[in-house]
């Protein structure tokens, strides 16, 4: 079984260490773990969170995105624009945070806020020029619900992930499903997608299979994502990986090596744009 397996992987990691919960908080994360991307700072999960534009353009661009598709906007710029506007104004109304960040762009100066919207409309174009809308003729679903699965008993690690798009798939008998979760239901298959900032790095691919691993472990009775597509905006490429035993095998190495601080291993075999 799939849980087992990394159950007695990380088992060792709980062992040694002690004290707060471990978290492994994104793909993003994680591909950028071992190789900083050019022009960032290094990755500080314990740095002290403050709003800043590039932290709010995914919430932001998933609106955005999803009001465009719909047909709601004549852009995507327009799209942003909209949706930060109907979202600062629903919290003025009723005083409620829906996305948390709408308190702190109400008092952006306009330098800072253009700035806000400039970045998701990048997030959000890359997303929608990305995939053939037209041809997912089973559905999808934009800005699902992040994904967590924590280590029993004492679920001091938990491996966390987030898709951008669930993809329905057409049923298909070739799906690649592993033995453990077979099913004779009626579950969908499906494709999940990935926004990333800055570009791929040399784990990107295991980084998208490992959000296949989190769907696996958090639901075990269905079958596993057919497939992960990546987008990076900021470096316009988009990579999809084919989601086997030996993508979930590599993936769990990355976890552990995450966890552990060691150097992320390296992703095996290239992938091809999509």
């Amino acid at each position: 079984m799939l849980r087992r397996h990394v159950a007695a992987r990380l088992e060792t990691i709980t062992d040694a260490r002690s004290g707060d919960t471990i978290d492994i908080v994104s793909p993003e994360l994680l591909h950028r773990a071992g190789v900083p991307a050019r022009g960032s700072d290094p990755v500080d999960p314990g740095a002290s969170f403050s709003w800043r534009p590039d932290r709010a353009r995914r919430s932001l661009g998933s609106l955005a995105a999803a009001r465009y598709l719909r047909g709601n906007a004549e852009s995507v710029t327009n799209a942003v624009e909209e949706a930060a506007e109907l979202a600062v104004s629903t919290w003025r109304r009723t005083g409620r945070r829906r996305h948390y960040w709408e308190p702190w762009l109400a008092v952006l100066d306009l330098p800072t806020r253009a700035e806000v919207l400039a970045q998701a409309t990048t997030w959000a174009a890359g997303l929608v020029t990305s995939i053939d809308w037209s041809a997912l003729h089973f559905g999808f679903e934009i800005g699902p619900h992040d994904a967590l699965w924590a280590l029993p008993p004492d679920h001091r690690v938990r491996l966390k992930s987030r898709s951008d798009v669930r993809i329905v798939l057409p049923p298909s008998p070739g799906c690649r499903c592993l033995p453990e979760h077979a099913t004779t239901s009626a579950d969908r298959h499906e494709a999940l997608v990935v926004v990333i900032g800055g570009y791929p790095t040399p784990v990107a691919e295991t980084a998208l299979a490992y959000v296949a691993l989190v769907e696996g472990l958090r639901h075990p009775t269905r079958p596993l994502p057919a497939r992960v597509g990546g987008v990076w905006p900021d470096a316009g490429e988009v990579r999809v990986v084919d989601i086997d035993a030996s993508r979930l095998a590599t993936a769990i190495d990355l976890s552990v090596a995450f966890l552990c601080g060691q150097s992320a291993p390296r992703a095996g075999q290239p992938v091809g744009a999509a």
